[in-house]
């Protein structure tokens, strides 16, 4: 898609005080860095039984590891879960070519781009819940089991932090 340049300069924050948001088993922190840095780790594991294997993820932000490493993380369901959905008349359209759809024996009619590319979308989905906060930020970012409702979150506690 590009890169586009924006007319207004970025606001620029450093986590100054640690934040740690849900609960023992969905969880996120966001801590200092001691670099300048933002370094972003992302855990999957939806536990015993699942057909998605446990996996992570873990980088430091830069425009060139979210080309090369990130943006083509493709998103990820299940075979139930894709069931599901066209049971409900959504996504006739969708292939098993356009997403990882998992079954017992792993993606059918795919294979992944990555050993971990499940965990390095849901930290891209990470990367962009926190680009809602309009900051580029520093500090070091660790998300286990989290999703887009746990990320935005953390994004408003970023910017009320921000604020004070």
């Amino acid at each position: 898609a590009g890169t586009k340049v924006q007319a207004s300069p970025i606001r620029s924050f450093d986590i100054t005080e640690t934040i740690r948001l849900g609960d023992d088993k969905h969880w996120i922190i966001a801590a200092p860095s001691m670099d300048a840095r933002l370094t972003l780790e992302y855990r999957l594991d939806y536990g015993l039984g699942s057909v998605i294997e446990p996996c992570s993820f873990l980088t430091i932000l830069s425009p060139a590891v979210f080309a090369e490493q990130i943006a083509e993380a493709r998103t990820f369901v299940t075979q139930y879960e894709a069931t599901h959905i066209r049971s409900l008349g959504l996504a006739e359209h969708v292939t098993y070519q356009d997403l990882l759809v998992f079954g017992d024996k792993g993606p059918i009619e795919n294979e992944l781009r990555y050993a971990n590319e499940c965990a390095r979308h849901k930290l891209l989905d990470l990367v962009g819940d926190l680009a809602l906060s309009g900051l580029r930020i520093t500090g070091r970012i660790i998300a286990c089991r989290s999703g887009h409702a746990l990320n935005a979150k953390l994004a408003a506690a970023i910017v009320k932090q921000y604020q004070q």
